[in-house]
């Protein structure tokens, strides 16, 4: 009767039947597991915060829903929307003035 473990061929000691194939496979899933742990660690979404009243606002938001300071505006040479803090457009790079 013949054991299952034991010296195979002078080489180290293996379960019968380990073969390349099988530790192609439990790479895989180590490498997985390390995959959805830094997933959910890059997931995670900073929170902006309004410049006057410091309340939470998302990027897409105009105005503030809190205090009503406006977040954006339109740039007076192209039209494009850019943030109120902006000196220059970016889309048609104009120096934006305060004084419009």
């Amino acid at each position: 009767m013949w054991c299952n473990w034991g010296w195979m061929g002078g080489r180290m000691w293996w379960p019968h039947g380990f073969g390349f194939f099988s530790f192609l496979l439990m790479l895989a899933a180590v490498v997985f597991l390390v995959s959805l742990l830094r997933k959910g660690k890059q997931s995670v979404p900073h929170k902006l915060k309004c410049p006057a009243c410091a309340g939470e606002i998302q990027p897409v938001y105009l105005r503030c829903p809190h205090c009503g300071i406006g977040l954006k505006h339109h740039c007076p040479k192209c039209a494009a929307i850019i943030e109120a803090t902006w000196k220059f457009c970016p889309t048609c790079e104009s120096e934006i003035n305060k004084t419009e």
